[in-house]
């Protein structure tokens, strides 16, 4: 059976904030965060992989900010 993704209402538009599609268009920002945040190389898929994570976990705390902020701050406080 094919697993589903939660969405939820993304408080600045009104549309669902698409987990598979935040993840999709942003996971080159947070692997490049990361980076320049100083993570070695070898830790890099799992701190991005826990990036998307609190994502999930956090989703309904989401305020309509822009994205990249959030997970700018995310990948900041991991």
């Amino acid at each position: 059976m094919p697993r589903t993704v939660e969405a939820e209402l993304d408080p600045a538009t009104g549309t669902e904030l698409d987990l598979a599609e935040v993840y999709a268009a942003h996971l080159p920002f947070v692997w490049a965060s990361l980076h320049r945040l100083g993570v070695r190389a070898a830790d890099l898929p799992d701190l991005t992989q826990e990036v998307f994570v609190v994502v999930h976990r956090r989703r309904a705390e989401y305020d309509g900010r822009p994205l990249r902020g959030w997970l700018w701050g995310i990948c900041v406080g991991l």
